[in-house]
């Protein structure tokens, strides 16, 4: 039936000015693989700039049915080496003030955020972890042009 059982993140950060800010966090549980493409290309319709899908599990499979330009859209291969990467990246930008988003439209990132911890096996990441991968993916969107930048996960 292609669904994804988990969890499917989209987080959308406007990086037009030095304090980046998320725009849009959108939570998916359980949806067919077709819907999470319409999703996934409606936000990128709605914040035009970079898309990064994480690969891992069913994102690259998401990703190469998503009929958006490969210069629009890359993959993100979140690893060991990769994932203490971009959470200390996450945690410097929190720690710099570079980061904001609104606790009240967001509630489910921010209860993530402060029930965060290293060993994460036990805890759900989904928001921190697509965060983090758009924060990471900042710099890249920049060569591209000014806006936002989406990054979403499947757990």
């Amino acid at each position: 039936t292609g669904l994804i059982n988990g969890a499917s993140v989209g987080a959308v950060l406007n990086i037009t000015e030095g304090i980046y800010d998320v725009v849009c966090n959108v939570r998916l549980v359980g949806v067919p693989a077709p819907e999470l493409q319409v999703a996934i290309r409606q936000l990128h319709r709605e914040y035009p700039g970079l898309t990064v899908i994480e690969d891992n599990s069913m994102g690259y499979a998401i990703r190469q049915g998503l009929d958006i330009p490969s210069y629009e859209c890359e993959g993100f291969a979140t690893t060991a080496q990769s994932k203490p990467r971009i959470l200390g990246g996450l945690k410097v930008a929190l720690q710099r003030q570079e980061l904001k988003w609104s606790h009240a439209a967001y509630p489910e990132l921010t209860e993530e955020m402060r029930g965060y911890q290293l060993d994460d096996k036990f805890i759900v990441q989904d928001c921190v972890m697509s965060l983090a991968i758009a924060l990471d993916s900042a710099a890249q969107a920049h060569l591209h042009e000014p806006g936002r930048i989406i990054a979403v996960i499947q757990i």
